[in-house]
């Protein structure tokens, strides 16, 4: 008897186990997130073979940091700087990070990407204000996406009208030839569908295209050689690095054979001191605001802007629009943060509703306007050798 028992409490045992109800598990809470502290991620090529890259936006964005302590806010803003190589693929996977893993309230891009719709799409699931430093076309209408999405950077169509002033306008339009030259990358795409649009639309100019390849770069002057026979306005369209070599290989401006050349919005510092004997004839647009004695010392924005071009150029040189928009995307997103908290969806709703004094521009934003750079500081600029200057016209047309 002893011996059946045992195996009747075994047998009672094995069933209680069997039939036990499955352990509770709970969810390990979040940790609770600090509303007095912004965090940002800026995603930049710091690396790879894109250009322009983002060493001039990284330290503006770093800066701006290191100011930080001396301003007098309850806010402290925390700031991730990822190097995202070149690689579109690893733009996503950092937009899908931050979402996943709560790594930011508010995200910069500061890459030339385009804003598609396969972009909006990620940004939309990110569900945090997107801010681009580099220019992409007005955002706001499309989808949940564009909620997301603010352009600090001129639009290309405003970089278009602004690089449409070097043409005549009304008769004398025919007497200048304008020529794009394209390498058809995504960025160069825009520019030139954006300058085609503009030309066409301001003065009946239909400009030739000259489409290259990488390998076709250097060879290229010599094909534009007979059109340089009579004045001539030469747009490039994509980042400018590219373009430098066969730039430098063009003849001076003459009294027969002057012309302008207009490089892209995308140029960077680097570019501009590789120009050497091309800098006289060459143009780019950027905000005024970078260009010494523009802005105003004895008010509160040109005291501002005079500041950051002091402070950038102590440590790395004359300041770039690049630079000056990086600077301004932290200074946007801390004022709003300091007034609504770093809710994202209550950022977003406060920066699309506002305006805001910035280094650059001044920026303004509707539910209906995510593109909010002010185009009456948008000019073409000059490279004097040591820093960038008022663009002056470079040719006189032909009488």
């Amino acid at each position: 008897m002893p011996g059946r028992l045992a195996i009747v409490l075994a047998l009672l045992a094995f069933l209680t186990a069997c039939t036990a109800p499955p352990p509770v598990v709970s969810a390990t809470p979040s940790p609770t997130h600090d509303p007095a502290t912004l965090n940002v991620t800026a995603l930049l090529d710091l690396s790879g073979s894109r250009s322009p890259k983002g060493d001039a936006q990284r330290d503006a964005l770093q800066l701006w940091v290191d100011q930080q302590q001396g301003r007098s806010t309850g806010l402290r803003l925390k700031l991730r700087i990822v190097d995202v190589a070149g690689s579109d693929a690893r733009l996503f996977i950092e937009l899908n990070h931050i979402s996943e893993d709560d790594l930011a309230d508010a995200v910069v891009i500061g890459v030339p990407i385009a804003a598609d719709d396969t972009l909006l799409r990620a940004i939309e699931l990110t569900r945090r204000p997107v801010l681009f430093t580099v220019p992409l076309a007005e955002p706001a209408g499309r989808g949940v996406g564009g909620r997301w999405t603010f352009g600090l950077a001129p639009t290309p169509q405003q970089i278009a009208g602004v690089s449409r002033t070097l043409l005549p306008a009304g008769p004398r339009v025919d007497a200048v030839s304008a020529i794009i030259v394209s390498d058809e990358s995504a960025s160069a795409v825009r520019e030139r569908t954006a300058l085609q649009v503009e030309f066409a639309a301001r003065g009946g100019i239909v400009p030739t295209v000259l489409r290259i390849s990488a390998t076709e770069r250097d060879a290229f002057p010599e094909r534009l050689r007979p059109a340089l026979a009579v004045s001539v306005a030469l747009f490039f369209a994509g980042p400018a690095g590219g373009y430098l070599a066969p730039t430098r290989l063009i003849p001076s401006p003459s009294a027969t054979t002057g012309f302008v050349t207009v490089l892209s919005f995308l140029t960077d510092g680097a570019d501009l001191s590789a120009l050497r004997e091309a800098a006289p004839a060459t143009r780019w647009p950027g905000t005024r605001n970078i260009v010494a004695g523009q802005y105003d010392p004895t008010s509160g924005t040109g005291a501002a802007q005079a500041a950051f071009a002091r402070a950038y150029a102590d440590r790395h040189g004359p300041p770039t629009t690049q630079a000056a928009l990086a600077y301004d995307a932290l200074g946007l997103l801390a004022r709003t943060a300091e007034r609504v908290g770093s809710a994202p969806e209550r950022l977003r709703e406060r920066i699309e509703s506002g305006t805001f004094a910035g280094i650059a521009t001044s920026y303004a934003f509707t539910p209906a306007r995510h593109a909010g750079f002010d185009a009456s500081d948008l000019v073409l600029l000059a490279w004097d050798g040591s820093q960038p200057v008022l663009g002056r016209p470079a040719f006189a047309l032909p009488k």
